[in-house]
């Protein structure tokens, strides 16, 4: 399945979730996403560093970033 979709886009974005990724999905996918943590700044952070480590030069995003409104734009970009 994997190299039939490369054979239509070379370019193609395969993502893989954190919680079933591991050293050996890098021949499947090149795009790891952390798993959900809303709200959770801090194991936002923990996850986004323990897949960088297994991720290679594949790319790596994680769950969005939330704020409160009232927040101050310095507080926002911490």
């Amino acid at each position: 399945m994997m190299q039939t979709l490369r054979n239509i886009n070379p370019d193609i974005f395969i993502e893989f979730r954190q919680k079933y990724t591991g050293a050996a999905m890098r021949k499947y996918g090149n795009m790891f996403r952390t798993f959900d943590c809303p709200r959770d700044f801090a194991m936002n952070r923990i996850q986004i560093a323990d897949i960088r480590m297994l991720a290679g030069n594949a790319a790596i995003h994680s769950g969005m970033i939330t704020w409160h409104n009232d927040e101050s734009a310095e507080v926002d970009a911490l």
